[in-house]
């Protein structure tokens, strides 16, 4: 059997060199070393394969942890920044104490090995960009914080300057925040504009104030630079604050006050002199006008004019105090003559005796007028007219100045006012009373009218006058039957029914007109009728027994009240008595 050959290795004495020796050795023991051999590489490489492999999952694992963490972080900067509660101080270590605390959470449950360190390697370099965009974010932020804690303490200064605009305190709180503006730890830039902002702050509160509180100290300081021919200077300490370009406006607004407060004095000192002292004296205003000429004649014409423009606003405002206090010494004794009372028991109170002579005389006479006016005399229902037509300006009289006009409406339309003018304390009954006006017109126009006529005749606005109370009238009477407030439009259906109420006038060689019931006179009642079946009713024939037993039927069956019906009620009821009991519909 062949035999392979063994080398084998020997040092030679003294030597470190290899001296190879050559055997043969058996030729299946040569195959089985090549074998192991062989194995070994194989082995060894697919080590390193598998070294590649694991190398790759951890650098992956690693990777998509990494994105995660930066996603997630980017959206914390971005909410945490965004935050209103967010502190700016600190707020680069309160973040990056957070992240060490989510990146150890993170790397504790990953297990040893490559992967843990590629993601501790990626957070690393993430916590350095987390960190930069925090500090950042601290540092921006701070300024702007800064600036606008700085903004608010100038405002604050300045709103003080206003208040109090002596120049002593205004440079000392200027002092204190142009200190605390140098202090800050800011850019140049900003420091300059923090500057600018104390300049323009302190500067237009100033000049502001004491153009319009102070304007003769303003302008005397203003004068004295002119004079002295300063131009760098306005002569003021605020207005020397501001670009000149602004000076003209505080100037100017100094110059109007001053004029203003020069007429004020004028005014005043005139009223003094010759204004009346008593309610009885009279406002002579043109004495008035006189003395401002003579008093104010080196001043300019604007300002007298202001002057004579203030002796009559204390002159109105003389004549209404004295209305008022005229109106509620008379309203004690027409509430008086509202209530019934006779002249003789008038004249015994406490009201009447406190005026003096010639004031008894006048109220004796306003008492009688008073007492004598009915609902459909031409003075009372044009004046009623009057002061119903604008339910606001009702609505802004007092209780006395309505009672003061008893001697001019009489009891009953004085009543009715005031009656109304309680039920417009409610702004929405205002409004409402508006709307009824605009209806009652609208239809009163189409009756012929005319009530929008801006020059109408005595006879026209009474008849108006005389016509709305009456509307008045049936519509509380609805109201009261109902025990509610009527819509807009029952009250239209109300309106359009006395108008539509209409009877004859007998008028002797003449044509008898047809007129709303309301719209005739007292003393011509007598000459009214109605055509039923062709023959004409007297209204005055229908018994008074009977008209109200038939006024009582038609209300309870809901069905309108007119002279019309009444008197057809009525013509039934004597030739049909058991007809007339079913003529009314329910």
């Amino acid at each position: 059997m062949a035999r392979i050959p063994i080398y084998e290795e020997r040092q030679s004495v003294g030597q470190n060199i290899g001296v190879s020796r050559m055997r043969t050795p058996d030729t299946g023991a040569r195959f089985i070393a090549q074998g192991v051999q062989d194995v070994g590489r194989g082995l060894e490489v697919a080590a390193n394969v598998m070294m590649k492999v694991d190398e790759e999952r951890s650098k992956v694992t690693a990777d998509k942890l990494s994105s995660e963490a930066e996603l997630y972080w980017t959206e914390q900067l971005k909410v945490r920044q965004s935050s209103p509660d967010t502190k700016v101080e600190g707020f680069a270590g309160s973040v990056i104490k957070d992240f060490d605390a989510y990146a150890e959470n993170l790397l504790k449950n990953q297990p040893e090995g490559l992967s843990r360190k590629f993601l501790a390697a990626n957070l690393r370099s993430l916590k350095k960009n987390v960190y930069s965009s925090s500090v950042n974010f601290e540092a921006t932020q701070g300024i702007a914080v800064r600036n606008a804690e700085m903004e608010a303490s100038i405002g604050d200064s300045a709103k003080a300057v206003a208040l109090d605009p002596n120049e002593a305190n205004g440079q000392r709180l200027y002092g204190q925040r142009l200190a605390a503006i140098d202090s800050l730890r800011t850019t140049p830039s900003n420091r300059a504009q923090l500057k600018e902002k104390l300049n323009l702050t302190f500067g237009r509160a100033g000049a502001e104030s004491m153009a319009r509180n102070q304007p003769q100290v303003l302008m005397a300081q203003v004068d004295a630079a002119r004079k002295r021919g300063d131009k760098a200077s306005s002569g003021n300490y605020y207005l020397d604050l501001l670009p000149s370009t602004e000076w003209d406006t505080y100037i100017k607004i100094a110059e109007g006050n001053v004029s203003a407060a020069n007429a004020e004095v004028a005014a005043n000192d005139v009223w003094k002199q010759l204004g009346p002292t008593t309610d009885n004296m009279p406002v002579n205003k043109d004495a008035m006008y006189k003395r401002i000429d003579q008093i104010m004649s080196d001043r300019t014409p604007a300002e007298r004019k202001a002057a004579k423009a203030l002796i009559d606003s204390q002159a109105s405002a003389f004549d209404y105090s004295r209305n008022q206090r005229t109106a509620a010494q008379q309203a004690g004794i027409f509430d008086q003559v509202l209530a019934g009372k006779s002249l003789n028991e008038i004249m015994q109170s406490p009201q009447y005796k406190a005026l003096d002579g010639a004031e008894k005389l006048t109220i004796i006479t306003k008492i009688k007028d008073a007492q004598s006016k009915g609902e459909n005399d031409i003075g009372a229902t044009t004046r009623y007219l009057q002061l119903t037509s604008d339910p606001a300006a009702l609505a802004a009289m007092s209780v006395e100045q309505i009672t003061a006009e008893t001697p001019v409406l009489g009891n009953a339309l004085t009543k009715d006012l005031l009656k109304r003018r309680a039920n417009l304390n409610d702004p929405a009954n205002v409004i409402e009373a508006k709307i009824d006006e605009d209806t009652f017109r609208r239809l009163a126009d189409s009756a012929g009218l005319k009530p929008y006529e801006s020059k109408k005749s005595a006879t026209q606005s009474a008849e108006l006058g005389r016509l709305k109370y009456a509307v008045e009238q049936q519509i509380d009477i609805e109201q009261r039957d109902k025990k509610r407030k009527l819509t807009p439009d029952e009250k239209e259906k109300v309106m359009q029914r006395v108008i539509d109420n209409k009877v004859f006038v007998d008028r002797s060689f003449r044509s008898d007109p047809e007129v709303p019931i309301a719209l005739v006179e007292t003393d011509k009642l007598g000459d009214t009728y109605v055509v039923v079946n062709g023959q004409e009713i007297k209204l005055n024939t229908i018994p008074a027994v009977s008209r109200d037993k038939i006024v009582r039927q038609l209300r309870a069956a809901g069905r309108p009240v007119t002279e019309k019906a009444i008197a057809e009620i009525y013509v039934l009821s004597k030739s049909q008595p058991s007809a007339a009991a079913q003529a009314i519909p329910r």
